[in-house]
């Protein structure tokens, strides 16, 4: 396609020149003349033009008005001046005034004429693209859900997204032109700006040798602190440097996972103390060491353990720990009086967060006055539906509880009651500990519940991949004794994906090999996870770690081949798949029941054992 070409002169001669410099019988120039103002303005408005070639003076209009006009019509149409002058003010006049280049009118000049326009057209594409691409990014800026800032090499702010005002709580306005400085705590800057010139000057960081981001704790401008995942880059801008941060807020993710952590420590705790209190018939010496402990994990300043004696229908002292004064020991409670004679006749938890909100404060008075408590919670400890005491916690300053602490409150004084049945009635602790153990299984399935959370597009699968393989395991002749870890391997299958970034887990789209690469360690992380957990036995571990194992050996993330796989984890793997591709995802329906086992049976002895896919198309097909 030829160049489209208006060129305005009044003389004869030069327009001659110019169509021997341009070659247009047999060049790439479409070229438009207009001799006088009236043809250059017509031509204007009726014609489409790559490029307008004017003369400098114009009989009755001069050359730089030619400029103007153009781009009062199209500011992107490029403008050059060609003149008979050599004039270095003439030149300077037409850039100022928005031509793009200009030509002189002499021979060996005009020659470059061609190379001229093709520059100017070329440029002028160049900044068209440009100016596209600008507009992209700034829609991307201005829509990304990610904080990003830009700095400079005085670590300067330059560039600061609307996602980054609202994470920070700072208007752009005020943040660019300022350091990083208020968006971290003080005890981070100086670590974070050595880190910024180390990565300038390498590319690289002393933390991570493979890529450039980082867990950082960033600071709001309401003081808060939060937890970020930073990626960082640097490019090269005419002779500049500059640094983009990405900046993700993992606030939620990381509360997510500090809940778990708590739930894991809270279920060996626990079980620690269970240990403890089955390995001595001493009450005395279980209720001390268990309301320590109570101390320790519930981060209170005080906690006792009160009795009922049925002689006196009152409490008494059982264990305490944290007290000020000796007075404690000799507390003698009446069912119905004080907090803790209220929860044992109630059987119901008091709980007074501040006693300041209680206007009969029944702490200021009796062997507790001069403690200085001023929060309060007691509860009953109960065993077979029979009040045997109360076990308290206090505190000497306020502090906010959650329901989740609340609820370890409640799992401390079933433990308690163990203690005091455990040395009272041993013939009945088995029951007892069937009570703890339901508190385990409780838990566990709160950590299955949050991974469903985490992944609404499987949510209800743990529990129905659960039963299935539980059924699916008795046809296949698992010992009952081993059931009940192979459900706790069902309900954990997954726990490993909370080590997955969202951006890999969550992403909608599919995985890059590095993001698969990822996403297959999440046996490994599960592994990682529970394997301190004695409580979990082989059976538990197996699903959540085997479970992506193939029959022919190529799974993940061990290459196990046949039988070197657990018989749990053959099992949950074709239960899991069957639930997968008969339930409804986002990008495709569920599949029919008799399209799920027809490609369950095209995988018998490539991907699942073959033993196992029998009995499994036999029970479906009942």
């Amino acid at each position: 396609m030829k160049t489209r070409i208006l060129y305005v002169d009044d003389y004869p001669l030069d327009r001659e020149l110019v169509r021997d410099a341009l070659e247009i019988e047999h060049g790439g120039f479409e070229v438009t003349e207009a001799a006088s103002r009236a043809d250059f303005e017509f031509a204007l408005a009726n014609g489409e033009f790559d490029l307008v070639l004017s003369d400098f003076n114009i009989l009755g209009f001069e050359g730089l008005r030619v400029v103007e006009a153009v781009h009062e019509k199209d500011p992107s149409l490029p403008v050059i001046i060609v003149t008979g002058t050599g004039s270095e003010e003439i030149a300077v006049e037409a850039l100022k005034r928005g031509a793009a280049d200009y030509v002189i009118k002499k021979a060996h000049h005009m020659r470059r004429l061609p190379m001229t326009i093709q520059s100017v057209l070329e440029k002028k594409r160049a900044e068209r693209e440009l100016r596209e691409n600008q507009l992209q990014l700034e829609g991307l800026f201005h829509s990304a859900i990610d904080g990003i800032i830009m700095i400079d090499d005085d670590q300067k702010i330059v560039i600061f997204n609307p996602a980054a005002e609202r994470m920070f709580g700072v208007t752009a306005g005020k943040a660019i032109g300022q350091s990083l400085d208020p968006f971290m705590p003080e005890s981070a800057r100086v670590e974070h700006g050595g880190f910024i010139r180390l990565f300038g000057e390498s590319g690289v960081t002393r933390r991570s040798m493979e890529t450039p981001t980082l867990e950082l704790t960033c600071l709001r401008s309401n003081g808060e602190l939060f937890p970020t995942e930073v990626s960082i880059s640097k490019l090269e801008l005419s002779g500049r440097r500059l640094y983009t941060a990405i900046i993700r807020d993992v606030t939620e993710r990381k509360q997510t996972e500090e809940k778990i952590q708590r739930q894991i420590n809270y279920l060996t705790a626990l079980k620690d103390i269970d240990l403890e209190i089955i390995s001595t018939f001493d009450m005395r010496a279980s209720l001390d060491m268990l309301v320590q402990r109570a101390v320790a994990l519930l981060q209170v300043d005080a906690a006792a353990v009160l009795l009922i004696d049925a002689e006196k229908d009152a409490l008494t002292l059982g264990a305490g720990h944290g007290f000020w004064t000796d007075s404690v020991l000799t507390a003698h409670v009446k069912l119905g009086e004080s907090y803790a004679g209220r929860a044992a006749l109630k059987q119901s938890m008091v709980q007074i967060p501040d006693l300041q909100d209680d206007p009969n404060n029944l702490l200021l008075t009796g062997f507790l006055k001069g403690e200085n408590f001023v929060s309060y919670y007691g509860i009953p400890l109960v065993v077979k539906g029979n009040v045997i005491g109360v076990l308290e916690v206090f505190n000497r300053s306020v502090v906010e509880r959650s329901e989740e602490w609340v609820d370890f409150l409640g799992m401390l004084a079933g433990q308690a009651a163990i203690a005091i049945d455990n040395a009272r009635l041993f013939e009945s602790l088995q029951v007892s500990n069937s009570k703890l153990i339901l508190a385990y299984e409780a838990t566990i399935e709160g950590w299955s519940r949050a991974l469903d959370l985490r992944d609404r597009e499987t949510e209800g699968h743990t529990l129905r991949v659960t039963e299935k393989t539980l059924e699916l395991a008795r046809r296949m002749g698992i010992p009952d004794e081993e059931l009940i870890q192979v459900r706790y391997g069902g309900l954990l299958h997954d726990i490993g994906k909370m080590g997955v970034p969202d951006g890999i887990l969550l992403k909608p789209k599919q995985l890059t090999g590095p993001e698969w690469e990822i996403m297959k360690k999440h046996p490994i992380f599960a592994h990682d996870l529970l394997a301190p957990i004695h409580y979990l036995k082989d059976a538990a571990m197996d699903i959540p770690y085997c479970h992506h194992e193939k029959w022919n050996g190529t799974g993940y993330p061990r290459g196990l081949k046949g039988e070197e796989i657990p018989i749990s984890a053959r099992i949950f793997a074709i239960v899991d798949v069957y639930d997968a591709v008969t339930s409804d995802r986002p990008y495709r329906g569920a599949w029919s029941k008799e399209e799920a086992l027809a490609y369950i049976e095209s995988l018998s002895g490539v991907q699942f054992d073959p033993n196992v896919v029998r009995v499994f198309l036999e029970y479906q097909r009942e």
